[in-house]
């Protein structure tokens, strides 16, 4: 996945306590665990049953098992991606996006006695720059809740990693909305949409898609405006190409064109066609995605690897499983 914006858009911060004084008429009370009990921060009923949630939960494969809870944190796959124009030193775009069903890392909430916020799982990545960092600490100071600190004295982040890293497919934004979906079961956070949104923009990530419980969205704008697309999950194939494609290097070759040189097609009725007709119509894969034509420019060699029936996304060639080879 691309990053389509050379600024961050900083929206003012709305502290736990703001929430609760707008709420208070309607009953309802952030800060933590649903019931506001100062004295304990969970009841033993917060890991509810999995036949009890409800059907968005679904699409996470969020479960308990004994006295943990995970989720799912899925691989992000472009079906197509069109630019339509450069506003603001931000990109626009119109995108069709799905999650690989068999691509994911899983998240899980594991009980254990924590001297500070600790997560397993990703030795690699130095924890003050893990993105589910980010994303506990724009939780943290959007709540203002001491009960989410101190749930995490008692359990650790266990990560299992099967995205790779750094080929476009989400993996770290990925792993920090499913990380806050989880605390929002696991702690009953009364938190919307709109909330969890700026809580994941505060953390410098592009989650919108990742928080949104669809399969597949089309996504417009800088990828913020999420609208959901019915169909059925699939399951994706992918190699990663040797050709070293470096973001920033085609990102800036894209900034630099102009308007009118940039693949503007609307393909406003792809919008309507389910995932797997768009590619099963398609026959070139820089038709379908302006970041791999922009990558061919930089990068012509890239040409070569390609093969035929194969599709773009984010840095690697991506198919759709068929049932024989799934």
């Amino acid at each position: 996945m691309f990053y389509v914006s050379k600024q961050q858009v900083n929206k003012p911060s709305r502290t736990c306590k703001e929430y609760n004084a707008s709420n208070e008429q309607q009953g309802n009370k952030m800060g933590g665990f649903a019931g506001g009990d100062e004295a304990g921060y969970w009841e033993e009923n917060t890991f509810q049953d999995t036949q009890n949630m409800d059907r968005d939960k679904d699409v996470f494969h969020l479960k308990k098992e004994h006295d943990q809870l995970s989720i799912r944190a899925h691989a992000r796959i472009d079906v197509f991606v069109k630019l339509t124009g450069v506003q603001e030193e931000k990109l626009n775009l119109l995108c069709r996006s799905v999650r690989a069903d068999n691509i994911y890392d899983t998240i899980s909430f594991v009980p254990s006695v924590c001297e500070c916020f600790t997560i397993e799982g990703c030795d690699e990545i130095p924890i003050h720059e893990n993105s589910i960092t980010h994303a506990y600490k724009a939780l943290i100071d959007f709540t203002d809740d001491s009960d989410i600190e101190e749930f995490f004295k008692e359990h650790k982040v266990v990560v299992k990693k099967n995205i790779p890293k750094k080929i476009g497919f989400g993996s770290a934004a990925s792993d920090a909305a499913s990380f806050l979906l989880l605390c929002k079961e696991a702690c009953s956070l009364v938190l919307t949409m709109d909330e969890l949104m700026h809580i994941g923009n505060s953390s410098g990530m592009d989650m919108a898609f990742f928080l949104h419980p669809h399969t597949s969205s089309t996504l417009l704008g800088s990828g913020e405006i999420v609208t959901p697309f019915p169909e059925a999950p699939l399951q994706f194939e992918y190699f990663i190409p040797t050709t070293d494609l470096d973001d920033t290097v085609i990102l800036g070759h894209i900034f630099n064109q102009t308007q009118d040189t940039l693949a503007c097609q609307t393909f406003r009725t792809f919008t309507q066609l389910e995932s797997l007709k768009i590619l099963e119509q398609s026959v070139d894969p820089a038709d379908l995605n302006d970041f791999y034509a922009a990558a061919l420019q930089v990068y012509p060699k890239l040409a070569q690897e390609a093969r035929p029936g194969w599709f773009f996304s984010g840095k690697a060639f991506i198919r759709v499983l068929s049932q024989d080879r799934a």
